[in-house]
This record gives C-alpha cells, sequence and structure tokens, in this order.
C-alpha cells in the first residue's frame, strides 16, 4: 500500500452522469446588458471604434484610452455606480455665468441675441441628449450671423465632435472655441430689454430735447410756433414729459416692458399702455381735436424759415458792397434781401437821403428776428414781411420797395457833399467798370481800406471764389484796358483802382494763408 503523498491531492474523481443535477446557467442582468450597448454605441459611436488617444499638456489631458467600457458608460450615462449624482462637469456647466436658456434658431430669444456685441456667447442644454450642450456664438449682429458649437461632459473632461482633444476644464473648451472663431469671447448680455428699447425710441423721437428740463422753461420754445408742435423732455430715468404750446404743464408718460403708458400727478400710470411711441402721442393728437402732432426740431425749423427769405422776391446774391452800389443809384425806400455770412440776412435799404442802412436779422423756428434781438427777449416776427415793417418804423427809413420795382434817382440832394474822388469820374457808373470804379473810390473817399470791401468779397468764401473775383476785378481796371489809354480823363483814376484791387488780393492772401 502506497503512502499518500503530503500536501497533494490527485484529480476529484468525475462524477457520473446523472448522478447530481446540472446547475442552470446564469441569468444576464439588465446593467450588463445596457454595458454591452454603451460597449458599442454610446462610447464609441459603433461597435469596435476605438477613441482617439491625446497627448497631455498644460491645458489638456489625455482620455483614458484603456479605461474599460464598462467605466466609460457609467461616466456618460451616469447609471450603475455613479447613478446616484450627476457628473462634475455637468455641475461645472450649470454653474457657469454663460450658462442660460436656449436659443434654437428663427426663435424670439435667436432675435435679441443679435443686439449683443460681436463675440457674446452663451452655453446652453441640448434638449435631445443627456450630457451635451451647445455654444453659440455671435459672429455678427447686423447680418445675423452666429456660429454653433457642440460639446459633451463628462467625467472625462469636455469633448467637442469637431475636436479630438478632451479638456480638463471648460474654460479651456472655450478658449479652443476662441481660437477658432478668432473672437474675443464675452458672457455679459449686452442686448437691450424690451424697456432699454422702448427708452431709445424716445430718445430717437425728433422731438425729444435733452436741455428742455422744466429749469430751462421748454414752453417758451413752443411758443409763436404754429399749434400741434411738441417737445418731449426726459424726467427720470424711463420717465418723460411731453410740452405742448400754450399748455403750462406737460403730459406725463412712462417706457414700460409693455409699451408707454401716460401717467398722472402722482406717476400712476392710467389708461391704455401704447405698443409704440407714435400711437401714445396720436393720442394726445386726438385729444386736442388734431390730426396729428408736429415735432419740434430747432435746426429743422430754421432752416424752413430760411428757406422762406431765399424766396423771396427781392433776395440777391449781392455782396455788400455791390449791394450799397446798386441800392445807391434807386429811389428812397429801395431794399434787397442777401445772405451776410453762413445763416445770416441782411436788409438793406435806402434812406431819403440816398444812403444805404444795413440791418442784419436771422431765422429762429418762430420767425425772424433783428441780429441784435437775439441778446434780448424780444418776440420773433411770424413772417418776414412783419420784421421789414418793424424795421422801417424803429429807423425811420421810407417804406421799403424790391429793388428790381424800383425807380432810378435822378434828384440830387443839393446839401450832400460829394466825395472828391468819385466826382472826378467821368464814366458811366452804370457799366461793369464804372461799377468796380464808383465802389473802390467811394471806399476811398472815406478811408476805409479793407481788402474784402475794395474786392467786394467777404470771408465766407473760399480761395477759388475770391481769386475769380479778383482776377476779373484786376482785368477790367488794368491801365492796358483802359480805353483811349493814356488820354483817356479817367486813366489815373482807373489806375489806382486796379493797384487797390492788386493789393487787396496780397493782403487777403496773407491773412488767409493762401
Amino acid at each position: 500500500m502506497e503512502a499518500p503523498t503530503s500536501g497533494v491531492r490527485g484529480p476529484s474523481p468525475t462524477p457520473e452522469s446523472g448522478s447530481q443535477p446540472d446547475k442552470p446557467p446564469k441569468k444576464e442582468r439588465v446593467k450588463d446588458k445596457l454595458a454591452k450597448l454603451a460597449r458599442g454605441f454610446f462610447m464609441h459611436g459603433g461597435a469596435g471604434a476605438q477613441s482617439t488617444p491625446v497627448k497631455s499638456s498644460s491645458k489638456f489631458a489625455a482620455s483614458e484610452g484603456a479605461e474599460s467600457e464598462k467605466a466609460g458608460f457609467k461616466n456618460v450615462a451616469g447609471v450603475g455606480e455613479a447613478s446616484a449624482a450627476e457628473p462634475k462637469t455637468w455641475k461645472e456647466v450649470k454653474n457657469h455665468p454663460g450658462f442660460g436658456a436656449p436659443i434654437p434658431m428663427l426663435s424670439k430669444e435667436m432675435g435679441n441675441f443679435f443686439y449683443n456685441d460681436k463675440g457674446y456667447c452663451r452655453i446652453w442644454k441640448n434638449p435631445d441628449k443627456a450630457g451635451h450642450f451647445f455654444v453659440t456664438v455671435l459672429i455678427d449682429g447686423r447680418k445675423k450671423n452666429t456660429q454653433r458649437f457642440s460639446f459633451a461632459a463628462s467625467n472625462d473632461g469636455f469633448s467637442s465632435n469637431d475636436d479630438p482633444r478632451t479638456y480638463t476644464s471648460l474654460s479651456d473648451l472655450i478658449e479652443g472655441i476662441a481660437e477658432k472663431t478668432q473672437l474675443e469671447l464675452s458672457f455679459k448680455d449686452t442686448a437691450p430689454t424690451q424697456i432699454d428699447k422702448n427708452v431709445r425710441s424716445v430718445k430717437n423721437n425728433p422731438a425729444f430735447n435733452e436741455k428742455a428740463t422744466v429749469y430751462h422753461r421748454p414752453w417758451e420754445l413752443l411758443s409763436g410756433l404754429a399749434a400741434g408742435h411738441y417737445i418731449i423732455a426726459p424726467s427720470f430715468e424711463t420717465t418723460f414729459d411731453v410740452w405742448l404750446e400754450n399748455q403750462p404743464k406737460p403730459i406725463s408718460f412712462e417706457a414700460t416692458s409693455s409699451g408707454f403708458v401716460r401717467l398722472d400727478s402722482e406717476s400712476t400710470p392710467q389708461g391704455e399702455t401704447f405698443t409704440t411711441l407714435d400711437s401714445f402721442l396720436d393720442s394726445i393728437a386726438r385729444g386736442r381735436g388734431e390730426e396729428k402732432l408736429k415735432p419740434y426740431n430747432e435746426q429743422s425749423l430754421i432752416q424752413e424759415n430760411e428757406q422762406v427769405i431765399r424766396a423771396d422776391i427781392s433776395f440777391s446774391k449781392m455782396g455788400n458792397y455791390e449791394a450799397t452800389n446798386t441800392l445807391e443809384h434807386l429811389e428812397p425806400g429801395a431794399y434787397l434781401l442777401r445772405e451776410s455770412e453762413e445763416h445770416l440776412f441782411s436788409f438793406s435799404i435806402t434812406d431819403s437821403k440816398g444812403k444805404v442802412n444795413h440791418t442784419n436779422f436771422k431765422a429762429t423756428p418762430q420767425g425772424f428776428t433783428p441780429w441784435s434781438s437775439l441778446y434780448d427777449k424780444s418776440v420773433p416776427k411770424e413772417d418776414i414781411r412783419s420784421l421789414l415793417q418793424q424795421i422801417v418804423k424803429e429807423k425811420g427809413l421810407p417804406p421799403p420797395v424790391p429793388y428790381e420795382d424800383a425807380k432810378q434817382e435822378v434828384t440830387i440832394d443839393a446839401t450832400q457833399t460829394t466825395p472828391k474822388l468819385v466826382a472826378q469820374y467821368q464814366g458811366d457808373p452804370t457799366t461793369k467798370l464804372g461799377v468796380i470804379v464808383i465802389r473802390v473810390l467811394t471806399l476811398l473817399d472815406r478811408e476805409d481800406k479793407s481788402p474784402y470791401d475794395i474786392l467786394g468779397v467777404n470771408r465766407s468764401m473760399d480761395k477759388k471764389e475770391v481769386r475769380g473775383i479778383w482776377l476779373q476785378t484786376s482785368r477790367a481796371t488794368h491801365p492796358d484796358k483802359i480805353e483811349g489809354a493814356e488820354d483817356n480823363p479817367d486813366y489815373p483814376l482807373i489806375s489806382e483802382v486796379n493797384k487797390e484791387v492788386n493789393n487787396a488780393w496780397e493782403v487777403i492772401k496773407k491773412d488767409r494763408g493762401w
């Protein structure tokens, strides 16, 4: 009998068939089935596909390519051992300041999105896939151009469909998107709210006047205007006042998110809320029995009245001395209107002694007023004729007659002293040469050698205009052009005029730096 070998056992005897029942096959759990599904589709997008390893760096960490399929499924789907809580990356996304409401295409939210600055972006949840999100970036709001990026958040980090890298933080992912768009991304929503838009529509109204507060007496600006003119003045942030002519108190209203509503004396909303500012203003017009209110816009009203002056039958483009020489030979009361400077006009009229009187005046929103009256509180005249009659009455001038209708003056006042140089001129004073000579000699008699007056130009003219007038005047008075040359009795006078004209041009060139 052989001794048994210590510590070693032989093979177990094979049980005979039928001696004990076979064990039933182990039932596959639901969790294992889901793991198989994840193995083929959730993690890799198809059976047998492999994830792309990425080299780690300061910003990016490579995903664990060798990680088990089961653990990978848990990271994404959150089932099994990880099902008790969401991945930390999900919370990082939802706690980010850029996370907000969805902005699907052609939605109202997308319309508001376009009002932001270039580079504005928002993170929002993909409603069709758990753990997936979008980043929408505004490329150009005017052109309604945006770009949308999709990414997934898992315990591994953040990955995008069009980027092989897996980012360790959301900020790294956003930096990657910034590189692609070449924009400086921002999550600050600068889009105006509806209240902002309504306030902006008030301030863009042509009648809005930021300085027309109650301390600046806006009702005085409307005094003398036709009925229906109005001014909108600021009151406090979203509240405003509508001032109307002949109305001592304004109509207060507020711009709200839903539109524009009238306020009572206690600043309490009353009545209907109008969706647009125009409809609110139309309601005020209807209450006054008017069809439409007219915005008070200072510049446009001034321009309208200036056009009235330029359209007058007596308006002329003559210069100061040209007008003087023209009127001096006409009957008393002969007048013309001219624009002496930009936005400044002159009323030139001949008095009973043949002397020409000049009065400057301006157009205002309310009408017309003498230039001196702008510094006092005189009420402007509503029409140009009323202003002319006022000037004539105050200065004791003859009744005004448009210069084109005035008669040539032939009587000479014997008491009037004739200037010595003008008296020596024997030529025809009505010719082109005669007008120039009389103008210059008159100035010399008055000891007035203003270069602008001698050339008959004003300071508002540019170099081309002044030079053109100088050339014409210099050629007309050149000694070589004088008929009869030195035998002409007016030769010395005309030569002197030519000298003064050329000197005037030189002085003006030096004065203006031409």
